[in-house]
This record gives structure tokens, sequence and C-alpha cells, in this order.
């Protein structure tokens, strides 16, 4: 089951500042980074990262989204804006 938790793109349950904070409050199991849009099947997809890493691509801003999947794993989606077209 995923649920989203943040994006960049439109309203969804937390803002940035509060995402940040639970990222950096709490620890879930597994921490996960994709780099493109997944229905097309990008290489850099789920990839484990630490924690420490899912903050630092928040923090850094850009196309951001994130999911929490199977309550305990966080999901850091990155887009470009050539994504986007």
């Amino acid at each position: 089951m995923r649920e989203h938790l943040y994006s960049f793109y439109e309203q969804k349950k937390y803002d940035k500042d509060e995402m940040l904070k639970i990222l950096e409050e709490k620890n879930f199991d597994k921490y996960e980074y994709t780099y493109g849009l997944e229905y097309r099947s990008p290489t850099t997809n789920h990839v484990p990262i630490t924690k420490e890493q899912a903050i630092g691509y928040l923090k850094e801003g850009g196309f951001i989204d994130v999911e929490l999947i199977d309550g305990n794993t966080i999901h850091i989606n990155e887009v470009s804006a050539n994504d986007m077209w």
C-alpha cells in the first residue's frame, strides 16, 4: 500500500517543512530513491539510500515526491524538468 505524503506538484498530507521534520525524527525500516517517472522504468529505481540521503534530497529541493510504502519504507521520487513535459 502506498500513501503519498509530500509532493512538489500538488497538496498532499504534509508540506515540505512538516515532511522534513518527520524524516528527521522518525526511523523507518527502509529508504529508497528513484530518479525519473516510474512508469518509464528509470535506471535509478527504488535504490536503497540512507536516512541522511533521504533528508538531503528533500532539502535540496527540486521536483520531489515522498511516499510511504507498506507503512515502513520511505520512497523519495525525484523527477527532472524534462520529465514534466
